[in-house]
């Protein structure tokens, strides 16, 4: 299969936006206790970032479609620059939350333009692969950003991290903007007559199927933001006594394992199917995080996360590619909004209760509902519909 050139660019662009993020994984909770120091806020600054994804993703799927991928991508890595900025000069945590708010809506028009663009450029019975070689080697960025976030917060401080994410946004940002293929997609989508409206569009993404990819969406990134991404660094650093640095190596294994999932689990798919994918990497991730509070030694650690993070992996990839498969070609830009809102609604949700969970029962019990949900989605998901993905 041959890539075009615009697929390497997004890819590039992709790398720089995570590895940025990323570098704020090991010790986001942490500072955002230290600017409160009541804790009330720290939920709440994680899920900022999301909230305001939730209310852009759907818009701007529907836009992608009707005036074509680029702008919105250049706006999405414009709003993700200024946001950066602020979280780098932020004193308080009204600050942060607000930097976060800014970079969540740049996000959300970036990654849904982005992820339509993607599975717009490739036919079904090899959009797996593509999908997930282009993942794979995008989530390297956030392999190689938790472990060098961590320890930039340990020997420079947490706010020259920011800076480097600042660096890592506006090579994107000039990639992207001097991106041929976006252009001629921008030129190609305008010369194609509209007369689709809004009402049409939100019909054409109403079925029980899509939904159910969307509830997964909600579930996954609910673990993933609430128990992951809040509750495991606090885990680690209060219960294990690991520094930033080690959390960030534990949560960089992880990534290791989300990266080798995704560029080897979408061809698979294209193969056997998505749901047997999805429903293994299900089991796989519900039995690690379960296996979290067990497990006390720094190299336990790192296998158990390495392995979570393939489940992780094997729903990431192949949900989206099941997703995109529930409803016809011209209504994908709004089912892949949709698709995201779900998502993005899951991680503002996740760190807020997670926390209310871990304050009224405990940390253990804040992995065994990860474990639950996570279950959860198998027997809605094994209701969704699978194409015939053999050429």
């Amino acid at each position: 299969m041959r890539y075009p050139v615009v697929y390497f660019e997004m890819l590039l662009v992709g790398f720089l936006l995570i590895f940025g993020h990323s570098m704020l994984r090991a010790f986001l909770p942490l500072f955002a206790r230290e600017l409160d120091p009541t804790s009330i806020f720290v939920g709440f600054t994680i899920s900022s970032y999301f909230f305001a994804r939730s209310f852009i993703e759907l818009p701007s799927g529907f836009i992608s479609d009707r005036i074509g991928r680029r702008t919105p991508i250049i706006v999405g890595l414009c709003l993700g620059l200024i946001g950066s900025l602020i979280c780098s000069f932020s004193t308080s945590i009204y600050m942060l939350i607000l930097g976060f708010t800014l970079w969540g809506l740049g996000a959300a028009l970036f990654f849904t333009s982005n992820t339509a663009f993607i599975i717009n450029m490739f036919e079904p019975h090899v959009r797996g692969r593509a999908l997930g070689t282009f993942q794979g080697l995008e989530f390297i960025g956030s392999f190689a950003g938790a472990p060098m976030g961590g320890f930039l917060a340990v020997y420079l401080g947490y706010t020259s991290v920011f800076y480097a994410t600042v660096v890592s946004i506006s090579f994107g940002f000039l990639i992207a903007f001097m991106s041929t293929g976006l252009r001629q997609d921008d030129t190609q989508t305008k010369k194609r007559p509209t007369h689709m409206s809004a009402m049409e569009s939100l019909n054409g993404i109403k079925n029980w199927c899509l939904l159910t990819t969307c509830i997964a969406s909600f579930l996954r990134m609910f673990v993933s933001q609430g128990v992951i991404s809040t509750i495991l660094p606090i885990y680690l650093y209060d219960f294990l006594n690991m520094s930033a640095g080690i959390i960030g190596i534990v949560i960089g294994m992880r990534t290791a394992g989300i990266c080798v999932a995704t560029a080897t689990c979408g061809h698979i798919s294209d193969r056997v199917g998505r749901k047997p994918i999805i429903f293994a990497g299900i089991l796989i991730e519900s039995l690690c995080i379960y296996l979290y509070t067990l497990v006390g030694s720094f190299e336990l650690l790192i296998l158990l996360g390495f392995i979570e993070g393939l489940g992780a992996g094997m729903i990431s990839c192949t949900l989206v590619v099941l997703m995109s498969e529930q409803v016809a070609h011209k209504y994908l830009g709004g089912a892949v909004g949709l698709y995201r809102t779900f998502m993005d609604v899951g991680a503002v949700a996740g760190p807020i209760l997670i926390m209310m969970v871990q304050m009224l029962f405990g940390i253990p019990a804040c992995f065994f509902l990860g474990v639950v949900l996570l279950l959860a989605n198998i027997p809605t998901l094994s209701t969704a519909k699978e194409r015939n993905i053999t050429k």
